[in-house]
């Protein structure tokens, strides 16, 4: 069986709202947290009261009230509105919008175990924009928070992130509170004092408790140390001791080097954490707005004012935003040299090709030669073998006409051209006068005429007609 509820504490009297507590939701330094309903508007809220011990002390009840008057004041939707003030005897109080989620330090711990993708690099990237909305709108009314750290970012249900705590948070540039006290052991609980905040996340001006030099940009540093923790999933000064030596580390700006635990930091979120952490605050981001853009720029995967682009990362970085652009540029110049090379192989088999036919061609006209030539040949071939054939005739008709008496005139060339054969007829094809029944015979100097064989000869009549009958070449 079940134990029986506690019985509804009332923190004012009817007239001031009559918020009843329901159960306890935190524990601070100076007081308490409490879930509470109100039964007026039926909804539920958050009380912040102070315990009794400093509910007597004039000086954390003046704390105490302003910060619930400032708090009121940031009318932001990162920031937790207040609903209404209690001054009542049981002690300060004020509700405000009761807040249901996480912090960031549970987020954080669940990307550290390997979580789910709403604990993504890029998702807390998103997560720290979250952050720096609420703190530059602060910034712009001039409140300083003083102790920005992943225990005071809460996280909706629906990813909105709201900026907790407003407790030490004062006006830029005015004067610190004198409330005592050194920061003790526990780093992560807030300290009032001199150095007012948490030692591991406070910038160098103001763990010195230099007060009067705090500005916007030592919000700035510690939203710094919270980027440097968000992308690498490591405390930015992990390494120190609580208590002292982190309040020493603190002072002296100490940060570890940027070593991711998933995987390598990129070059720009480097940059920019490097920026936003510097010692001096000179050489910081001139707002948290500069801070937040160049981490949208980071997540955009442009260049980001922290480090300058090169004119090489230029370039990849405009490859890598005109994606289409330069596959569309890669792949049109693609078809082009496939088709201008397409085209040099067309014409060099069209070059090709004209030269094969050309040497068919003279391939053709050589057969052809060759052939002109061989038939020729054999024409003069056979011309000089009837030729020979003639001759030897002759020389066969010349021996028996001179192995007998041949009876006859006979004609020596000279008479040819005067008194010659009867038969003399001037002949084209010889060039002159002709006979074709007595031979035309040259005789050798001092040689007979009238000797029996020159008559001989003339009996070789028909065969010398017969021979240059045959040696007359064809018409």
């Amino acid at each position: 069986m079940s134990e029986p509820a506690e019985p509804p504490v009332t923190l004012a009297p009817p007239g001031a709202g009559n918020l009843e507590v329901t159960g306890p939701l935190g524990r601070g330094a100076m007081g308490e947290v409490l879930r509470a309903q109100d039964p007026r508007l039926h909804r539920e809220v958050a009380v912040k009261r102070l315990d009794g011990r400093h509910a007597q002390d004039p000086s954390a009840t003046r704390r105490f009230v302003a910060e619930a008057q400032l708090t009121a004041q940031l009318d932001h939707p990162g920031i937790v509105p207040v609903h209404q003030l209690d001054l009542g005897e049981g002690g300060p109080s004020y509700a405000m919008k009761l807040v249901r989620g996480r912090t960031l330090r549970a987020v954080l711990d669940e990307a550290r175990q390997g979580g789910a993708a709403a604990t993504s690099l890029p998702a807390r990237l998103e997560l720290f924009l979250g952050i720096c909305e609420p703190v530059h709108y602060a910034h712009a009314r001039g409140v300083i928070h003083r102790d920005l750290k992943p225990d005071n970012i809460m996280v909706g249900a629906f990813g909105e992130v709201f900026v907790m705590d407003w407790g030490v948070a004062r006006l830029a540039g005015a004067r610190a509170d004198a409330a005592g006290g050194r920061p003790g052991d526990d780093d992560d609980s807030t300290q009032a004092g001199d150095a007012v905040g948490t030692p591991s996340y406070m910038s160098p001006e103001q763990a010195r408790g230099e007060a009067d030099a705090l500005y916007a940009r030592s919000d700035q540093y510690a939203l710094g140390l919270l980027l440097y923790e968000i992308v690498t999933l490591r405390r930015a000064r992990g390494s120190i001791k609580p208590g002292v030596p982190m309040l020493v580390a603190a002072s002296r700006g100490h940060v570890e080097p940027i070593v991711g635990t998933t995987g390598p930091v990129s070059r720009e979120l480097r940059a920019v954490i490097r920026k936003a952490t510097a010692a001096e605050p000179d050489r910081r981001y001139a707002s948290v707005a500069q801070l937040a853009d160049d981490v949208r720029h980071v997540i955009r995967g442009e260049a980001v004012r922290a480090a300058p682009d090169t004119l090489t990362q230029r370039l990849g970085r405009w490859v890598g935003r005109n994606r289409e652009r330069v596959a569309m540029a890669g792949l049109t110049t693609a078809l082009v040299v496939v088709a201008a090379f397409v085209a040099l192989v067309a014409l060099a088999l069209g070059l090709r090709e004209v030269d094969r036919r050309q040497a068919d061609v003279r391939a053709a006209r050589l057969v052809e030669v060759t052939s002109t030539v061989s038939d020729r040949s054999r024409s003069i071939d056979l011309a000089l073998l009837r030729y020979e054939g003639l001759l030897r005739g002759l020389v066969g008709a010349a021996e028996r006409a001179l192995q007998h008496d041949a009876p006859g005139p006979v004609y020596l060339a000279g008479a040819f051209s005067s008194a010659g054969p009867p038969d003399l007829v001037a002949s084209q094809v010889y060039g002159g006068p002709t006979s074709f029944a007595f031979p035309d015979l040259v005789a050798a100097e001092g040689a007979d005429t009238s000797a029996p064989a020159a008559r001989a000869l003339a009996s070789l009549r028909p065969e010398l007609q017969a021979a240059l009958v045959a040696s007359a070449p064809a018409s």
